[in-house]
């Protein structure tokens, strides 16, 4: 499932704004050559991931939470992939 197309769907303006932030710090993550910097925005991302994860007005019957929710779980396997690379490090 491709979870930028999934992203673009969703009107939460909750979502966008977190969704943004994880993308610029994906993008650190990627422009970074020290692993401790990886590890850092990578870290960031996680952070933004679980506060989409957390979200008090998730609503189970709404399209646009379903789709975050496949977007943030997605997104969050990308994370833990890079900082378990840093744990082996």
């Amino acid at each position: 499932m491709n979870d930028h197309f999934n992203a673009e769907k969703i009107t939460c303006p909750s979502f966008t704004k977190k969704y943004n932030q994880i993308l610029d710090n994906k993008h650190k993550v990627s422009r970074s050559v020290r692993s401790i910097e990886k590890a850092i925005y990578a870290e960031d991302c996680e952070e933004g991931i679980n506060e989409l994860l957390d979200c008090g007005d998730y609503d189970p019957v709404k399209m646009d939470c379903l789709n975050c929710r496949v977007v943030a779980n997605i997104q969050k396997k990308s994370a833990e992939i890079i900082l378990q690379m840093k744990a082996t490090a």
